[in-house]
């Protein structure tokens, strides 16, 4: 029950609406509760006004800033639309006071209430454009102000009341922009900060995933995202492919020719797999070392045996020097076992790994160089 009414008010005060930055909810917020309290403060002095001092001029003018405001939390709601409530809102409030301030001739010191006007100008419409509205409108109370010498608070309004008025005027609306400024800025601070965070956190989760020297998805991904790769593939009814790759004598490379060139063979192979296999649901790994893995779905089994089998050209064509390969060719190459399998409810990470890791071991034993398929 509590959270219950703890929710709706939440939905009323904020109109309904997601927000995603502090600025926009902490504005929503507060154009929310101030028409609310100024609904109640005109209806209160509606009744004030037709009961007990018998003006019905003013009632009638709190009678409209009192629809005016409904109208406005209504639209708010309607159109979600904060600025042009913002603005309505604002507009309300100094027609109300103009016209008030007019018609009350500053009896019983009447034209205090003016001094409010910079609270929501401000608060609504942020500190410039708030504080320029602020700024028309108190110049058109010290009009009135003025010309009203000796003629409001009947003919006791003089120059130390207009001047009084003025400075605390004045001293509210500073008071006002600079609470807004210093909240504005705490605000975009925040905002700053939790950008900064969200770009080290996405930097994270990024390097969680990702082999830090090729840049491919690594281990810990491949075995988070592989069981989601088959249950799509069982889904759509598709063919799911796994193979496992291995750089021929990758260890005499690196005795040979230094860990650092080595390297930058790794490198190039990832960067040659990331650009042959890159469809949305195609997956590259490096699980370790010198091995490399992949994760291919297709509607056809031969499609993907035809593209596959030009993955050793594709590493000869690299023409990375290895003179300490037992191979013919002193060039880079590598092994590479395909398992090709329409994803049933059988088929699991495990399976695949291991009919493709044999594959693998086949084809280093049949002389390297080569791609050994299994399909079933």
């Amino acid at each position: 029950m509590h959270n219950s009414i703890k929710r709706q008010l939440k939905q009323f005060f904020t109109s309904n609406i997601e927000f995603t930055d502090t600025v926009s909810f902490r504005k929503i917020v507060m154009i929310n509760s101030i028409l609310v309290f100024l609904l109640i403060i005109f209806s209160f002095f509606t009744i004030f006004n037709f009961t007990f001092l018998n003006n019905p001029i003013i009632g009638i003018l709190d009678i409209l800033s009192a629809l005016l405001a409904i109208a406005t939390i209504i639209y708010l709601r309607k159109k979600k639309n904060i600025k042009q409530a913002a603005l309505i809102s604002t507009l309300i409030l100094s027609l109300f006071l103009i016209f008030f301030t007019i018609q009350n001739q500053n009896n019983h010191f009447g034209i205090i209430w003016v001094i409010f006007f910079p609270i929501v100008a401000i608060i609504f419409n942020g500190k410039i454009l708030g504080l320029f509205y602020s700024i028309l409108f108190n110049i058109l109370v010290f009009c009135l102000a003025y010309n009203g010498l000796g003629v409001w608070d009947e003919g006791n309004w003089n120059y130390q009341d207009l001047i009084r008025f003025t400075a605390a005027t004045i001293l509210m609306t500073y008071g006002m922009y600079m609470i807004e400024s210093s909240n504005e800025s705490a605000d975009n601070e925040i905002e700053r900060i939790r950008a900064h965070e969200k770009k080290i956190l996405k930097t994270l989760q990024t390097q969680a995933v990702t082999d830090d020297l090729t840049k491919m998805y690594n281990r810990r991904y491949f075995n988070t995202v592989a069981p989601s790769v088959i249950n799509t593939a069982r889904r759509e009814n598709k063919f799911i492919t796994f193979f496992i790759l291995d750089i021929d004598y990758f260890k005499k490379y690196n005795d040979y020719y230094g860990h650092q060139v080595g390297d930058e063979a790794l490198k190039m192979v990832a960067h040659t797999l990331m650009k042959f296999i890159h469809r949305d649901n195609d997956f590259v790994f490096r699980l370790g070392g010198e091995e490399f893995a992949g994760l291919v779905l297709s509607q056809k089994e031969d499609d993907v045996k035809k593209w596959l089998s030009m993955l050793n050209q594709k590493i000869e064509n690299l023409n990375i020097e290895h003179l300490e390969t037992t191979l013919k060719k002193k060039i880079l190459t590598v092994s590479c076992g395909v398992y090709t399998v329409k994803a049933t409810a059988h088929i699991n990470v495990e399976l695949l790994y291991k009919i493709a890791d044999d594959a693998l071991y086949k084809a280093k034993e049949s002389g390297r160089n080569k791609t050994e398929f299994v399909s079933s």
